[in-house]
């Protein structure tokens, strides 16, 4: 990246290198000046926080299909009349990139969040996530059901929120079961842990009530007996799932 700059090139990172950097992100951009990222459409869930601070920012994402035949360090933005090649480690660019030869419907403007109020709640099988949240880890990519809990991108589900939650609140899961049914789910939120037992391995709704909350903005579920598909040689996925989930609510 800092050879494309230093030879006055404007660089566009693809994800791939992007996630190499040590630290903020977004900050790292802003210092090096770089006004334009791209990433494949492929993934766009996992990346949701970090496009969303960096558009933020005025960093412009631009979103790219993934050609059969090369892996996401070569993409093609479809709106071109060229092709623009980005690589990872050598640099086929123009001299300049004008962003009005790529449509306006390819800046991610679509997976930027949605409107909704604590008791609308996280729908799960929507795109992005809504807009009083500030971060989630933990969770996978979205599928048309909702989306698995994966020990393998953090040891627990967390969700931050931007503003502390209710001092007393209800909190409704609809929620299902990996190799968990029969075990009790950890819920932790402010200095409040509370125990939930998965009754089924399809999504059932459950609720919790939560008195004396102080300014928490943190809700941790950690999932009792997190397995994978391919331990158990049910199919290839290695992601190591414990709950489905389908929405969750503050209700007061």
């Amino acid at each position: 990246m800092d050879e494309a700059l230093l030879a006055g090139i404007q660089a566009m990172p693809t994800w791939r290198i992007i996630e190499q950097i040590k630290g903020d992100k977004t900050d790292f951009l802003i210092n090096k000046n770089i006004k334009y990222i791209a990433t494949s459409r492929n993934n766009l869930e996992q990346r949701y926080f970090d496009l969303l601070k960096m558009s933020k920012a005025g960093i412009k994402a631009y979103a790219f299909h993934v050609d059969d035949i090369h892996d996401e360090s070569y993409m093609i933005c479809h709106e071109l009349g060229y092709f623009y090649r980005i690589y990872a480690n050598k640099w086929d660019f123009h001299n300049s990139f004008n962003e009005s030869v790529c449509s306006k419907n390819i800046i991610l403007k679509t997976i930027l969040g949605y409107r909704a109020t604590l008791s609308e709640g996280t729908i799960f099988n929507k795109e992005g996530y809504p807009d009083f949240l500030a971060n989630v880890s933990g969770i996978s990519y979205l599928e048309d059901w909702g989306r698995w809990s994966d020990v393998n991108l953090n040891k627990y589900v967390e969700f931050a929120f931007k503003e502390a939650l209710p001092k007393n609140f209800k909190l409704e899961l609809e929620i299902g079961g990996y190799q968990n049914v029969g075990n009790f789910i950890t819920v932790k939120i402010g200095g409040k842990i509370k125990k939930l037992k998965l009754v089924d391995s399809s999504i059932r709704k459950y609720e919790l009530e939560f008195y004396d909350i102080e300014n928490a903005t943190t809700i941790k579920i950690v999932p009792p007996k997190p397995t994978s598909p391919k331990s158990l040689q049910q199919s290839n996925d290695t992601r190591k799932l414990g709950l489905s989930f389908a929405s969750l609510r503050i209700l007061k």
